[in-house]
């Protein structure tokens, strides 16, 4: 009798091991597989990469990838220089060869992301592969996973001063993560902040000769014009729904530093703060999701609530119910994630900042 009621055990744990790696493992990856087949047919793969492909190569001819005329309509370089001038080996290679690359950076790079956060639950991986903004990062081959990596590892190397090279070249390939230099700035790392301040000034020097600081700044005020309205941002939710340009700007920057202010000495909640004050958001962005996440060692069903940004769109910010779903999703899975955590073995939880922050 005992021997049977093992034998139904063992093939009741057998039988639960199966079906997790057919979700959290199988599935991710079928969607994953069949979003790339289909972009590839729809003439959609790696659309980010391949619309500043020409841009690109014309820094090496000395030529200004920033046109204010084409952000309307559309073949516009949102990318700083510093990135460009990083990926320009890419965008030499022919131009499958150079999709590809680019496409399995980003899955590299979310590998990579969980990892330097010390997530070692597999099924996690899964999960956050399947994400929708994942999956929209992937598709499109941007910025924000490569980013999402640097930031990781800079948190991996917290108690080393090269953690500011790693967080000051996040900020340099995209500007939404200038939050993270305060946390190194809070939390006393002030041979990290001196490194990270000078890969910012590299940044700086290698666009002048492109670019004048000046035009620079024009330029991407002229960004968020543009594009401000069409973004899944409280900001733009609040003007939709009828407050003016400058109220809702002055709550959304309201509520982005107080969370900034509270948070200082958190990388989850910096990383919480970039998310609220960027002035310009798609999907994608919301993978930064899993640095709080990851930081806060939230519960393994914690994760699964940005599934649910299933009903945002892949561009824009659609309709209003969608741009509030959105945000709603995303500002409960912070809430729930700081609220629900598991405290890893291998990574105590004193060990957040050095002087004790959360």
């Amino acid at each position: 009798m005992g021997e049977t009621k093992c034998g139904v055990h063992t093939e009741m744990v057998s039988g639960r091991r199966v079906a997790e790696r057919v979700v959290f493992g199988g599935f991710p990856l079928a969607v994953l597989f069949a979003t790339i087949v289909a972009s590839i047919h729809a003439g959609s793969f790696a659309v980010d990469f391949d619309s500043v492909l020409p841009e690109i190569r014309g820094l090496a001819h000395g030529t200004s990838p920033y046109v204010a005329g084409r952000l309307v309509g559309g073949g516009h370089y949102l990318w700083s220089i510093f990135a460009g001038l990083i990926l320009s080996p890419l965008a030499w290679l022919p131009h499958p060869l150079g999709d590809s690359v680019f496409t399995l950076v980003q899955v590299v790079s979310l590998g990579a992301s969980l990892w330097f956060l010390d997530v070692r639950d597999w099924r996690v991986y899964g999960v956050v592969l399947a994400w929708p903004a994942t999956v929209n990062s992937v598709q499109t081959a941007n910025l924000t996973l490569p980013t999402c990596a640097l930031l990781a590892l800079a948190w991996h190397e917290r108690d080393r001063s090269r953690c500011g090279v790693w967080a000051g070249i996040a900020v340099a390939l995209k500007l939404f993560a200038w939050p993270m230099l305060v946390w190194i700035c809070a939390t006393r790392r002030w041979k990290a902040l001196g490194w990270a301040l000078l890969v910012q000034v590299v940044g700086i020097l290698v666009a002048l000769p492109y670019i004048s600081l000046s035009h620079y700044i024009d330029f991407e005020r002229g960004v968020a014009d543009a594009f401000q309205r069409d973004s899944l941002t409280l900001q733009a939710v609040l003007e939709e729904h009828g407050l003016s340009h400058r109220l809702a700007f002055e709550i959304t920057l309201l509520l982005g530093l107080v969370v900034l202010a509270l948070g200082r000495r958190d990388l989850g909640a910096c990383a919480v703060a970039a998310l609220i004050l960027t002035p310009v958001a798609w999907l994608h962005y919301f993978d930064l999701l899993l640095m709080p996440l990851g930081v806060w060692r939230s519960a393994f069903w914690i994760w699964l609530a940005p599934l649910l940004l299933v009903i945002a769109p892949g561009e824009g910010n659609g309709a209003p119910w969608q741009a509030i779903g959105t945000l709603s999703i995303a500002a409960a899975a912070v809430v729930l994630g700081r609220s629900f955590r598991t405290v890893s073995s291998a990574q105590p939880d004193s060990a957040i900042s050095p002087v004790g922050a959360a």
